[in-house]
């Protein structure tokens, strides 16, 4: 739970569109929240995959695929998976109206350009350094085991700020 100040905070941040938003929280995938910025995603799931524990994902963001902001509820993330470019994705034969949800369309998260098989192709796709992120992890079990300690903030001015360090500030003060 977050105060209503910090919420307010991430509405203008990561929902300033009505529709992004559900209920208290935000109905938006990883990417189009990171303005599809990949550096950002893979800091992200680096940051994810260091912590202890089992890491999850949710279907799509291996290849940092969209949402659909004009379906109702909760469907905006639910689309069908991107496989291939082919006909609905190659999520399913079935003609189109018979579909439970729409493929994604749109020119920059559609099924044509993201999708599984154009990201297995591309060594350097997203999917591949995911992989290979995955296989470090595997390799030393370090990443998945451990205790995690929380330490108790002195200051919401940090949670609610984005600050900018310069050589030897520190972020927080005391």
């Amino acid at each position: 739970m977050v105060t209503d100040d910090e919420r307010d905070y991430m509405y203008s941040e990561y929902a300033s569109d009505p529709r992004m938003r559900k209920n208290l929280g935000i109905r938006r995938r990883l990417a189009p929240l990171l303005d599809n910025d990949r550096r950002v995603a893979e800091l992200l799931h680096a940051l994810l995959l260091s912590l202890p524990g089992a890491p999850v994902l949710y279907y799509g963001d291996e290849i940092l695929m969209g949402d659909n902001m004009y379906l109702g509820d909760r469907d905006t993330v639910r689309t069908p998976m991107q496989w291939t470019p082919d006909r609905n994705g190659g999520f399913s034969g079935a003609d189109f109206a018979q579909l439970f949800l729409p493929p994604l369309m749109d020119p920059v998260y559609g099924f044509q350009s993201v999708n599984v098989e154009a990201s297995t192709r591309d060594p350097s796709s997203f999917l591949h350094w995911l992989q290979r992120m995955l296989a470090v992890r595997r390799h030393y079990p370090v990443f998945a085991t451990g205790v995690s300690r929380y330490f108790p903030q002195t200051t919401r001015r940090c949670l609610l700020t984005p600050v900018r360090l310069k050589t030897r500030e520190r972020p927080c003060s005391a």
